[in-house]
């Protein structure tokens, strides 16, 4: 197929774990790389192992985890078999899985230690560069509580667990024995193709054991269970049927309010889900893990707010601006609104290829006072060159503001405009420019109230936005 870089995924720490299973790791890695290179010798081979972690609500959540020291041990022989060999090993870092594994079985008493590591200082632990785990351990300590505890503590059947307050519709029992049969590394079976399993969910009125399958699953079976529907397969137009016509659409929207808190994943994940909320057909990519069809802007920070993103879609029907607009918008969270919808021509640049500039209005208000506003403003304006300093994988790059900022006016007392342009060697962020032509350091900047209010395309021949007349 070409390939010529493998990346495999393991996890160590599960309950049953052995010796033998850990030595398999670097027995698979081996014939991997040795698969590889007999084809390509300079194909290479990348393995990521993350520690396990036992959840609520899961058979394993009776379990202990494995200590620091343990997980440590398991990590550094690993990385020294593989390393032997050449293969690229990284693991995910052991202070944050002992964090998350505390968090994991925590009870109540937990809400302290999590107040003080953050009112001292505690941000973004899950990024290794932030991960601060000395300012979690004096919580912990400040709080009488040992971390240690939590992780290793090993529950009978007839424990209360900090959890049990939440019913997940999963029968206990069932989840005990889960637990019990995977000790002893035995199966159970599959309920879609046996009997049930007693796990709790199906209370066969409101919800029942329904399954879809494709006829062709039963294709050799002389009588399927009653539970299994047939499966019509949508996306897949019939043999010898005529192709979709398909419709390219770009979709102007805003994010005002608290949708301005949304970070870019999960905004492109709320409009997947309002379009199928919505009963709209949206065309997916083809191959082994099909996804739809959107393309989203550049992705806006968050607590910024923007009169005007836009994203990309492909349908698999004809439909109208102002009913695309009614059915998404009504299934839409707070502040999250589509204004206008644009057809778009075949061949249509992608919206990072045509976007030239941005506008943003930023109030400087809590910071600033009018006239520093305005010194840092024509102190900017007057400069010959504003290059300031970028730091990327510990390698300096020099970046010229003048190239890409202009400050377009100043509004009231402290509004500023100011317009961020693009081209084929990127742009700046707004914390750049605040930091060094405002002088605001990364607490200052937190308090700045910042609204995108005007995105300019590079001149296209692409239709003015409809909104009520039949594509």
């Amino acid at each position: 197929l070409g390939w010529r870089h493998v990346k495999l995924y393991f996890m160590i720490g599960l309950p049953t774990e052995t010796d033998e299973d850990r030595a398999a790791i670097v027995d698979l890695c081996r014939k991997v790389r040795n698969t590889l290179r007999r084809y390509d010798r300079n194909a290479s081979v990348a393995v990521s192992v993350s520690t396990f972690v036992p959840k609520p609500q899961t058979p394993f959540q009776w379990g202990p985890m494995l200590s620091e020291e343990q997980v440590r041990s398991i990590l550094f022989g690993l990385k020294d078999e593989l390393q032997k060999m050449r293969i690229e090993f990284r693991w995910h870092e052991i202070e944050c899985s002992m964090l998350e594994g505390v968090m994991a079985r925590g009870d109540r008493r937990l809400a302290d230690v999590i107040e003080a590591a953050w009112r001292n200082g505690a941000r973004y632990d899950g990024w290794n560069e932030h991960m601060r785990y000395d300012v979690w351990l004096d919580a912990f300590r400040a709080a009488g509580l040992d971390p240690l505890w939590y992780r290793s503590r090993r529950y009978d059947s007839d424990d209360v667990l900090p959890w049990d307050h939440i019913d997940y519709l999963l029968n206990r029992r069932f989840l005990w024995n889960d637990y019990q049969s995977a000790l002893c590394g035995a199966p159970i079976r599959d309920c879609t193709y046996a009997e049930c399993s007693g796990c709790g969910v199906c209370d066969e009125n409101e919800i029942k054991r329904d399954v879809y399958a494709p006829a062709s699953t039963y294709a050799d079976v002389a009588e399927k269970p009653e539970h299994v529907k047939a499966l019509e397969l949508r996306h897949t137009p019939p043999s010898g049927t005529a192709p979709t016509r398909l419709l390219s659409l770009r979709c102007m929207y805003s994010r005002l309010g608290p949708a301005a808190f949304i970070d870019h994943l999960q905004m492109v994940k709320i409009f997947f889900r309002a379009f199928s909320a919505a009963g709209i057909r949206v065309k997916y990519s083809s191959g082994h893990h099909p996804l739809p069809k959107f393309s989203f802007g550049q992705p806006l920070a968050v607590a910024v707010s923007s009169e005007v993103e836009y994203f990309d879609v492909v349908l698999e029907e004809q439909i109208s601006g102002s009913s695309l607009m009614k059915r998404v918008n009504r299934r839409l969270p707070e502040g999250v609104d589509i204004h206008s919808v644009q057809v778009l021509p075949e061949g249509t640049p992608s919206i990072s290829d045509s976007m030239e500039s941005f506008t943003y209005a930023i109030d400087l208000k809590h910071q600033l006072s009018h006239d520093k506003i305005l010194e840092c403003v024509e102190r900017y304006r007057n400069a010959e060159d504003f290059t300031i300093e970028r730091i990327r994988k510990n390698k300096v790059k020099p970046v010229s503001l003048k190239r890409y900022v202009d400050f377009i006016d100043i509004s009231g007392d402290s509004v500023v405009c100011c317009r961020i342009g693009m081209d084929l060697e990127g742009s700046v962020r707004l914390s750049e420019i605040l930091e060094h032509v405002f002088g605001l350091d990364d607490e200052q900047r937190l308090s700045v109230e910042v609204r995108k209010i005007k995105a300019t395309f590079k001149p296209r021949n692409i239709p003015e936005a409809v909104s009520g007349k039949e594509f």
